[in-house]
């Protein structure tokens, strides 16, 4: 019967030829992709890739590339092998949550505590958090990334658990801003059990998969043994070669946990790109679904009520993208031409092709559009500053990530333009409307949003904002903070012994050699913390988010104990002074490093690199 079924859902999406247009056919196009792809492989930048094409209700293409199983030279086939889709998963939890809505079982703008009944969404803020604002990823939470994969299914526990054990801080009132949540993707999943009646897989699986022929596609974890044998493996790719990982599991499931084939995602491809309603859902539901919900400026792209927009200036495009550290994944839709592609591939750091397939595809096909007349920016002076993005934690340890994701922006008086630092480096934008720029070679536009605090909204990246972060947050002040408290105490680690063994430097009197044992010690004991972080820290990110996080925790302690040696030493001050000890430039250069050892216990705090009862206490 199964594959009965595969046969039929297969005859449906290959009824006739196709052709974009007289110039563009679907063997062109696939011509095209084979070349994109097979670069990528032949690079060694993914082990393999899986690619499908939708256009008009019919497949275009479903074919695989490279291998699913490197060890066992397994191919990868387009129609068959399984790759996980990491938050693709996402839409399929949206699609349940509107078809609750047109069953009448669900509100969109209740109160999401309406629906739940095993816990509450703490009521922090005046206005309570509903499932539009899960939907657009606006419900305030911080970000977690500590357990979003584990190792094995014990680690994976029930849902209601998980969100009940992990729920995080409300940092920002709900409609503000955007800030991708993995968690608030979680909770509109249990809220579909909660209403259905039903476990959230079987409720996607007799609801969306099976109605679609999704027939290779599951959320389980793990998979079932068939699947188990035809799905592709990830890998890590060290210095040579590829090595193979483990299965990555997803604690919250709706948020991530989906596995599925290219033929399988051009059957879901082929329902969100039909105007008409079905079995599945409404017309409306999916118009939803493709047009903007939480939009700061039409001319950058913004939310969708459940994907986000995706558009280069020409044809409008939404989507979605996935990453479960080993398989990174894209589904791009442009809805007015009934046009929609997905790839995945299975090595980390594959989704430089995923994004350079769906880039290139988009400019080929004329979907891009043509770049508009630029002005020069009179004065921007006002958005002058820092910002960092509001996708970050505040409570634990993983808040110090949020400086490695920072934005500078400077105005240049002399040359009208306004110059954005990231991570890629200085680019320059010039001014298309008040607060709206775009990037002087290329495509990407940023909006800045006023209200109670400025925000900077990416074209490229709409799925979180970018705060003006406090002068105590700036990476300026912490980089210049943490340059002076080692050169301070690389001066005690080389010139106090040094001093020692030439004979000026030993003590004279009582008690001046244990200021100088602490003061060692609380340097060894520093720089011993931070080298531990940063091993755990270390490598690629599968070690950091499967184990590295898990490490730093036990490592706390050691900031404790730099705190308590810098006590200890800040009451040896007046004594250093008052006694004369040693001489006046060894006097000072221990107070200046005390000073800074207060500065950075301060930093510690500040940082959140405390263990969590200590943090409770002191916040």
């Amino acid at each position: 019967m199964r594959i009965l079924k595969r046969c039929v859902g297969l005859c449906l999406l290959t009824l006739s030829p196709f052709a974009l247009s007289a110039s563009v056919t679907a063997s062109s196009i696939e011509r095209f992709v084979d070349g994109v792809v097979e670069r990528s492989i032949v690079a060694r930048e993914t082990a393999g890739a899986t690619v499908s094409i939708v256009a008009n209700g019919r497949l275009v293409m479903a074919k695989g590339y490279g291998l699913a199983d490197v060890e066992r030279a397994r191919p990868v086939a387009g129609r068959v092998t399984q790759f996980r889709i990491g938050s693709i998963t996402k839409v399929l939890t949206w699609i349940s949550v509107l078809q609750l809505v047109e069953a009448g079982k669900l509100d969109l703008d209740a109160d999401v505590n309406t629906y739940l009944s095993d816990f509450a969404v703490p009521r922090d803020f005046s206005d309570a958090i509903t499932l539009r604002h899960l939907m657009t990823h606006t419900p305030g939470f911080e970000d977690n990334l500590v357990d979003l994969f584990v190792t094995g299914p014990r680690q994976v526990g029930t849902l209601a658990a998980t969100l009940a054990q992990s729920m995080p801080r409300r940092v920002a009132p709900p409609g503000v801003q955007v800030s991708y949540s993995n968690y608030g993707v979680g909770l509109a999943g249990h809220v579909v059990a909660q209403v259905s009646g039903m476990d959230w897989h079987d409720y996607v699986e007799t609801s969306i998969l099976r109605p679609l022929g999704m027939t290779d596609a599951t959320t389980r974890q793990p998979v079932s043994e068939t699947i188990e044998a035809s799905r592709a493996r990830g890998y890590t790719r060290p210095a040579e070669g590829f090595e193979e990982q483990g299965f990555v599991f997803v604690p919250l499931a709706p948020a991530g946990a989906a596995t599925a084939s290219a033929l399988d995602m051009a059957r879901l491809m082929v329902e969100l790109l039909n105007p008409e309603s079905t079995s599945v859902l409404s017309a409306s539901s999916k118009t939803q679904l493709l047009s903007g919900a939480y939009v700061t400026h039409p001319e950058v792209n913004g939310m969708t009520l459940g994907m986000y927009e995706m558009s280069q200036g020409g044809a409008r495009a939404v989507g979605h993208g996935g990453n479960t550290i080993l398989f990174e994944s894209l589904m791009v839709l442009w809805p007015e031409e009934r046009l929609g592609l997905f790839v995945s591939t299975n090595t980390a750091g594959g989704g430089v092709l995923a994004n350079a397939l769906a880039d290139t595809f988009a400019h080929e096909l004329g979907l891009a559009g043509e770049r508009p007349r630029l002005e020069g920016v009179d004065d921007a002076r006002g958005y002058v500053g820092t910002y960092v993005s509001a996708r970050r934690n505040h409570s634990n340890f993983t808040k110090l990530m949020a400086l490695t994701n920072t934005v500078s922006i400077r105005f240049d008086e002399y040359e009208s333009t306004l110059w954005v630092t990231d991570a890629g480096g200085p680019r320059p934008f010039k001014k298309l409307d008040r607060g709206l720029y775009q990037e002087v070679n290329g495509s990407e536009r940023i909006v800045f949003q006023d209200g109670d605090t400025l925000r900077l909204y990416f074209s490229a990246q709409p799925v979180f904002a970018f705060t003006r972060v406090r002068t105590s947050e700036s990476l300026p002040l912490n980089g210049t903070l943490l340059a002076i408290w080692l050169l301070l105490a690389v001066g005690v680690l080389i010139l106090w012994p040094l001093s020692y063994v030439i004979g000026s430097g030993r003590a004279r009197g009582r008690g001046q050699t244990m200021p100088v044992v602490l003061t060692i010690l609380t340097i060894l004991i520093t720089l011993f913390f931070i080298l531990q972080v940063a091993n755990a820290a270390g490598g690629d990110g599968y070690h950091l988010l499967m184990h590295g996080f898990r490490e730093v925790p036990d490592l706390l302690w050691f900031p404790v104990a730099v705190a308590g040696l810098v006590l200890m030493r800040l009451l040896y001050v007046y004594r250093v002074w008052a006694d004369g000890f040693w001489w006046f430039s060894r006097r000072l250069h221990f107070s200046l490093m005390v000073l800074a050892d207060v500065a950075l216990v301060w930093w510690f705090w500040q940082w959140n690199l405390l263990p969590e009862q200590m943090l409770a206490f002191v916040k």
